[in-house]
């Protein structure tokens, strides 16, 4: 008796963990399990369902139909394909089983259903899938990508299958002709210059070699090859940072901008943080203090302290090619971020500088040009009030970017070390010393941030026995 009790249990737990039929699946829905777990197919020893806890709402589970196959390049690795959710994409149950045996039976002969063959092997082709399985799962900045390749690589080669297309007769006329502006656009335009051809042949690298490692045929190899060209197509360094009368005017400007953009801008300046990041700030991300272990400091012994208002941008997605650091906040940093309201909406994810809250703030370039012409106006009024001619002034282009640059010009001025001042931009270090020296510079990086808001208050409102006209200037 007791056998058969034991095997009426295992058959109970068996029949849990199977289904048959879609009123199996129709009861499953009607649960709300407390947390994810599979049902397989009592036919097709491939599908299964993974039954979720559904939205709060609608008090029912929520379930997906997956496949499970296995690769003979990772035998005993089991992998999963999404095949849809039951009964909104996927109804048909013996339609479903059929599509979970395909995937069973093509990925036994090497076919990955995540990464099917081509079709063509065509050149647009290549792109959609190059951007769909590559560049927007890996890349934050895969429009751009797509942008690019489909303005000016597709149209070149839209008619050509990918392993027809050779450096000599294709790729570096193409780069040449990109390089000096005598590429046409899709109206006609003539677009292109040596730093839009630099970056598309760099976007072509990845793209051959997506391609070479993923879909090629046997002894396909990448056409793009080193070139003497390559080195004039790279743009010069920029240098292009804001002098006293710049920042001054752009301070004045975000102040009379106001909002979420210009406390965006100043933080940009005062953080001296890659823009990007800090358009992505988030208020989980301000800490009240952090601790510092004990150190030496001017030849005596500091115990452990905590560093108040910092800011840790650190993520997990944060690229690996991009050093990212803790930034203690100044007094004139906290402030600005203060200044922005705090937006509540729905499904809110804690954006400092956003107008919608369930993203960072859109639209940079057209709040950039008004901030230009509010800084134009502006530093042609202080050429008037110091009696010049306010209509010789112009203002120098200049980017976002070009922030991190007057910050870290601006902590030379005040005496920061390189050391300190490289730590504080959150640049790459020698392998070395990142291999060695973990220190984290928090209290040397909090008096130089310091340093440098200080500065700027002085530049923004410089004290009265500071302010010398041009003309006594000359005169001295």
């Amino acid at each position: 008796m007791a056998g058969e009790a034991a095997e009426n249990r295992k058959a109970q737990r068996k029949a849990e963990r199977t289904f048959t039929t879609t009123k199996h699946l129709d009861k499953l829905r009607r649960t709300r399990p407390h947390r994810q777990h599979m049902v397989w197919d009592s036919e097709e020893k491939s599908l299964s369902v993974l039954v979720s806890r559904g939205p709060k709402h609608k008090r029912q589970a929520t379930l997906t139909f997956r496949a499970v196959y296995y690769l003979p390049s990772a035998p005993g690795k089991p992998r999963y394909k999404k095949l849809g959710r039951y009964p909104d994409e996927l109804s048909n149950l013996k339609a479903v089983r059929g599509q979970a045996a395909q995937i069973r039976i093509g990925a036994m002969r090497g076919v990955d259903p995540k990464r099917p063959p081509l079709v063509s092997g065509g050149f647009k082709e290549v792109v959609d899938r190059f951007i769909a399985e590559y560049a927007q799962p890996k890349q934050r900045s895969w429009s751009e990508t797509a942008r690019m390749l489909k303005l000016y690589a597709v149209p070149e080669w839209q008619g050509m299958m990918i392993e027809d297309i050779n450096w000599r007769e294709h790729i570096n006329p193409f780069l040449i002709r990109l390089s000096l502006g005598k590429f046409k656009g899709p109206h006609g335009q003539l677009l292109g210059t040596p730093s839009v051809a630099r970056l598309v042949r760099a976007h072509l690298v990845t793209l051959f070699n997506w391609y070479v490692e993923d879909h090629a045929s046997t002894g396909f190899r990448s056409p793009i090859v080193k070139s003497s060209k390559t080195k004039e197509w790279k743009p010069p360094a920029r240098e292009r940072h804001l002098d006293d009368d710049e920042v001054r005017a752009l301070w004045m400007a975000c102040d009379e901008i106001g909002g979420a953009y210009g406390a965006l801008v100043k933080c940009g300046l005062l953080t001296a943080q890659r823009f990007r990041k800090v358009g992505q700030m988030r208020r989980s991300e301000l800490k009240d203090y952090m601790r510092i272990p004990g150190r030496m400091e001017n030849g005596s012994w500091v115990a452990d302290e905590d560093v108040p208002n910092v800011w840790d941008p650190t993520r997990d997605d944060d690229p690996k090619n991009k050093r990212v650091s803790v930034v203690p906040l100044s007094q004139l940093a906290r402030e600005a971020i203060v200044s922005v309201p705090i937006i509540d909406a729905e499904r809110a994810k804690d954006f400092v500088f956003t107008t919608t809250g369930v993203g960072p703030l859109k639209g940079l370039s057209h709040r950039k040009a008004r901030l230009d012409r509010k800084m134009l106006a502006l530093l042609r009024q202080q050429v008037e009030a110091r009696g010049g001619d306010p209509a010789s002034v112009e203002l120098r282009p200049w980017q976002h970017r070009d922030l991190r640059r007057t910050a870290r010009t601006l902590m030379a001025r005040m005496g920061v070390s390189n050391e300190v001042a490289e730590h504080c931009l959150a640049h790459a270090l020698a392998t070395i010393q990142a291999t060695y020296n973990r220190h984290g510079y928090l209290a040397e990086k909090r008096t130089a941030f310091e340093q440098l808001a200080a500065l700027v208050e002085r530049i923004v409102n410089p004290p009265p026995d500071n302010v010398v006209t041009f003309d006594r200037a000359f005169a001295t």
